[in-house]
């Protein structure tokens, strides 16, 4: 368990970390989509009110965190939601039924979540 759960940290960080260092590169551009899409719509809405910076960032910290070690759980913590934006983005926006990348993803945090639970108790049981 300790193997699977190393694995599935540092998979997650490494995913976490690259794409949200990818952004702000000039690897990242908005010509990957279709202009009259909806994912540009929302990507650029996104882009040019500054919020994806924060997300992007959020997600840089996080997977930092992940991979050094420093403060896992709350890392955890803070991926759950960005990856539910990313899953929900997948379903509602690019319209796919069945989002793979989101699944592996929901699944590596819930997998880290569940083996750090005796961890989360003190908010679990307020």
């Amino acid at each position: 368990m300790k193997i699977a759960t190393l694995v599935a940290n540092y998979l997650l960080g490494l995913v976490f970390f690259a794409f949200g260092i990818i952004f702000f590169t000039p690897m990242f551009n908005l010509d990957n989509f279709p202009k009259d899409s909806q994912a540009f719509m929302w990507m650029d809405i996104m882009v040019k009110t500054g919020f994806m910076h924060v997300v992007k960032g959020l997600e840089v910290v996080t997977g930092l965190m992940m991979l050094v070690g420093f403060r896992r759980p709350l890392a955890y913590v803070l991926a759950a939601p960005i990856v539910l934006n990313i899953t929900f983005f997948h379903i509602f926006i690019m319209g796919e039924i069945f989002p793979v990348v989101s699944i592996v993803l929901i699944a590596l945090v819930l997998f880290l979540l569940f083996a750090n639970k005796d961890r989360y108790q003190a908010i679990l049981s307020a």
